[in-house]
């Protein structure tokens, strides 16, 4: 309801919400929202800002009280947003919106003012308490990481315009063009061709699966995990930089022919700066090729 749309339709459980001749004020949309700054009522205690969207009804009081319970408040609901942690005001914004039952909850980048290790923790409460509330929500965040850990279906968009629909799996594995599968997840691309069931680039030959793809030059997206390395003084490739990311190191990889590669290995792999190493794709790994950009099934 902020925004009045130029065109198209929107329903919400087959509702038609905003279409032509028809406008559904938002205060009867049944829609809850879930700022990015948390927007709580800085002058009202923890249950008045959860109780602010409810009319007045018996038992009352004990459903603010539920709430409180579900968010992992219980007990604070006298208190004021200001003696609250960042986590706890996030909790309260999120028990606020969902207290009117909603039949959708909107959230808008909820967790980016949080640092890293609490947003971690909040995610996944959050994500516990909207699948035991049974709530319908859509979540708005341009963090990959995020996206992957809360949602059921992702959209990918680009300028607006939606690219690919699908699980995180099926975003992550099968993207549908370039855009997708270079803003998910750390990716390689490579020129490569195509021979009698066999796809050649820098990092060798490589049997397809299918044998339906047609002879010819195509492009090639590669993960960083789905890449083997080894040391070896003929290969095809040096090291030029490593990096430490706890679990795994990253490593770039410069081929001969000036191209950047990068590896994620397990961090007992550990390979010094400057190494000779040869590169292929792993074994079950099956790169995704791309013809002008799109995918190819």
């Amino acid at each position: 309801g902020f925004e009045t749309p130029d065109e198209g339709l929107l329903e919400i459980g087959g509702r038609i919400i905003v279409g032509p001749g028809i406008l559904i004020p938002p205060e009867k949309r049944s829609v809850g929202m879930m700022f990015q700054e948390y927007a709580l009522f800085p002058h009202m205690t923890v249950e008045g800002n959860i109780s602010y969207g409810l009319s007045s009804f018996v038992g009352r009081s004990e459903y603010v009280q539920d709430m409180l319970d579900l968010v992992g408040l219980t007990g604070m609901g006298k208190r004021m947003p200001h003696q609250l942690s960042g986590g706890e005001q996030q909790r309260v914004a999120l028990a606020r919106a969902l207290a009117p039952a909603p039949q959708i909850l909107l959230l808008d980048e909820p967790f980016s003012n949080l640092d890293a290790s609490l947003r971690t923790q909040i995610q996944q409460e959050a994500l516990e308490i909207l699948r035991y509330s049974n709530t319908t929500a859509v979540f708005v965040t341009h963090s990959q990481e995020e996206a992957m850990a809360m949602g059921d279906v992702i959209a990918i968009m680009d300028s607006g315009r939606i690219e690919q629909i699908g699980t995180p799996q099926d975003i992550f594995h099968s993207p549908v063009n370039k855009f997708v599968a270079s803003f998910i997840g750390l990716s390689n691309f490579l020129n490569a061709s195509i021979s009698n069931g066999l796809l050649y680039s820098e990092l060798g030959h490589h049997m397809l699966r299918e044998q339906t793809f047609s002879d010819g030059q195509v492009e090639i997206m590669i993960r960083p995990s789905d890449i083997h390395l080894e040391e070896d003084q003929n290969g095809h490739g040096r090291i030029t930089k490593r990096t430490f990311q706890g679990s795994f190191y990253l490593y770039e990889i410069a081929l001969v022919s000036g191209t950047i590669i990068k590896v994620l290995l397990n961090h007992l792999e550990e390979h010094q700066i400057g190494i000779a190493v040869r590169l292929s794709v792993r074994e079950g790994a099956e790169p995704t090729i791309f013809v002008d950009g799109a995918a190819v099934r």
